[in-house]
C-alpha cells in the first residue's frame, strides 16, 4: 500500500534546487518557479513528480511567491496556496493554473522534439 502524502505535504530539499537535465535548455518549464499542491493518483510521493519537472528545467519551491510562474494543483489543493496565487494575480503578476493533465501533456511534447 503506498503512502499518500497529506494535504499541504512539503517538497523534500533535495527537489527545490534548479537541476536541469544538461542536454534541456529550453521548454516550457525551462527557468520557471513551480508550486506543486494537492494529491496526484499518479503520483503519490511529489518528489517523483518534482524530479521530473526539474530534469525539464523547472525550479520547484513548495511556497507561493511574487517569484511563482506555475501551479501544478491536484485533488485537494492547499487553500492558503491557492488564495496566495489569487492575491498575486489581482496584484498584477502572471501565474499560470495548471493541471497535472496539462503539465504531463507539456513534458510529452517536449520529449518529442528533435533535439531535446
Amino acid at each position: 500500500m503506498s503512502r499518500r502524502p497529506k494535504p499541504g505535504s512539503k517538497i523534500s530539499s533535495e527537489h527545490r534546487g534548479f537541476n536541469p537535465d544538461p542536454s534541456i535548455q529550453s521548454g516550457f518549464f525551462y527557468g520557471k518557479a513551480v508550486v506543486i499542491t494537492g494529491e496526484f493518483a499518479d503520483f503519490p510521493e511529489r518528489d517523483s513528480l518534482a524530479a521530473i519537472l526539474q530534469s525539464h528545467g523547472a525550479r520547484v519551491t513548495s511556497a507561493v511567491s511574487s517569484k511563482t510562474d506555475v501551479i501544478i494543483f491536484g485533488k485537494f489543493p492547499g487553500p492558503s496556496k491557492m488564495q496566495k496565487v489569487d492575491e498575486l494575480c489581482a496584484a498584477g503578476h502572471t501565474v499560470r493554473y495548471m493541471q497535472l493533465k496539462e503539465a504531463l501533456s507539456l513534458l510529452e511534447d517536449l520529449d518529442q522534439m528533435p533535439g531535446i
